[in-house]
């Protein structure tokens, strides 16, 4: 399964109070003084055999690396471990405390009991070889992997190498006249700040991979190859019923899952972002492992390096399923009520028209009945005129009756 990066460097252990086995030797080096040797003539400098890797920082400022440093020096010669003891005394950046072990038993001992920020290791010991030791350092810390200084004879280079390959993190070449003492300082300061480096990157990284595991979204790393293998897959994945290891394993079951109806789109949005570069963006359907449907909104771009070239593409799938869910709930539940407010419509305008008509009806209902009023108003105007004639005339005979003309 790839990560998102290779981890480096280790955290260190935490500093304890222990006794040395048996044969430690603790020489704690003092800082030196301020009247410092003067620098080496240009002829000591050309005498210098070279590192393997000729990238040699000059010394970093005060504070990259601790204060304090205990280096385990494991040297069967003891001329030369007073040697490397003065080398050591040289430097005023940091102080040192030297353990020293005559043999590789000696030195897996103090390695096992104690915690170092780094070893000096020469090539030759008396009872094993330096690669068995350095075996035997491995199983017995663990794999741990402590900055190790391997100080190797100019004519056995052959050792470096393979060195290098068992986890050496440096070698520097013993010369017969001693100039590479100079560069020991030099060299463990480059190691300790290459830890430091590789601690800080694994918390970076330990960090992102936390932040992006734990989003509710799958992130991927993509190829830019034919192929667009995935490099790398947060365990988001395991929501479609796969391991990270089965799907990365195989560069096609991420077609193989987006629904056939769907797999062409995805496929030719893919190739046009590989062609200019343009963002990804792509909505579609996927079943999972178990015939589950997955809505998903996929989108990813290139990632460049410094110089502008392209390494590979950076995506998330964010899992739109429940959004979709609801989305179409949301539309059934439109739908029927569109349909309801359309049959009130219809029930409401057919009881408009049935009261426009019952109105319409009412109005010429009244209209008649207003006219009947009419004609009888006018029958009773009528009946009481000809009422007040009649009885004027009969009012007019009976004085006729009463007085008769003489």
């Amino acid at each position: 399964m790839n990560d998102i990066g290779t981890i480096l460097g280790n955290e260190q252990f935490a500093r304890k109070q222990a006794s040395f086995g048996p044969g430690g030797n603790v020489v704690p080096i003092p800082r030196a003084k301020k009247n410092r040797q003067p620098p080496h003539s240009d002829t000591d400098r050309a005498n210098v055999l070279p590192l393997p890797s000729t990238n040699i920082p000059h010394r970093t400022q005060s504070g990259l690396i601790p204060a304090h440093v205990r280096v385990l020096l494991i040297q069967k010669n003891t001329e030369d471990r007073h040697a490397c003891r003065n080398a050591l005394q040289q430097t005023s950046d940091f102080n040192v405390e030297l353990v020293e072990a005559g043999n590789g038993g000696e030195g897996l001992h103090l390695a096992c009991q104690d915690a170092f920020d780094c070893i000096l290791l020469d090539c030759s010991l008396p009872d094993m070889d330096c690669l068995e030791f350095l075996g035997r350092l491995t199983e017995l810390t663990s794999g741990l992997q402590l900055p190790l200084l391997k100080l190797v004879p100019p004519h056995k280079p052959e050792l470096a190498i393979e060195a290098v390959r068992r986890g050496i993190h440096e070698f520097l070449i013993k010369d017969e006249d001693g100039h590479y003492l100079k560069l020991l300082p030099v060299l463990i300061q480059r190691m300790l700040d290459n830890r430091r480096l590789a601690h800080e990157k694994q918390q970076i990284e330990t960090l992102y991979r936390t932040l992006i595991e734990h989003i509710p979204a799958i992130t991927y790393i993509a190829s830019l190859q034919i192929s667009h293998q995935w490099l790398y897959v947060s365990p988001q994945i395991e929501s479609m019923g796969y391991d990270r290891e089965t799907w990365l394993s195989n560069p096609d079951l991420r077609f193989q899952c987006i629904l056939e109806q769907d797999r062409t789109m995805v496929e030719r949005a893919f190739a046009k972002s590989c062609e200019t570069g343009e963002l990804f963006h792509c909505e579609y359907r996927a079943l999972g492992r178990h015939g589950k449907l997955h809505w998903f909104v996929d989108e990813a771009r290139i990632i460049r390096n410094h110089s502008g070239q392209a390494m590979f593409f950076q995506g998330v799938i964010r899992d739109i399923t429940d959004l979709k869910s609801m989305r179409d709930e949301l539309e059934t539940h439109r739908y029927f009520l569109d349909q309801h407010v359309q049959s009130r419509t219809e029930q409401l305008e057919k009881r408009i028209v049935i009261l426009e008509s019952c109105n319409t009806e009412l109005c010429n209902q009244l209209e008649r009945e207003y006219l009947v009023c009419n004609e009888l108003r006018k029958a009773n105007n009528l009946q009481a005129t000809m009422l007040q004639a009649i009885g004027a005339a009969g009012v007019t005979v009976e004085e006729s009756f009463i007085h008769p003309e003489t």
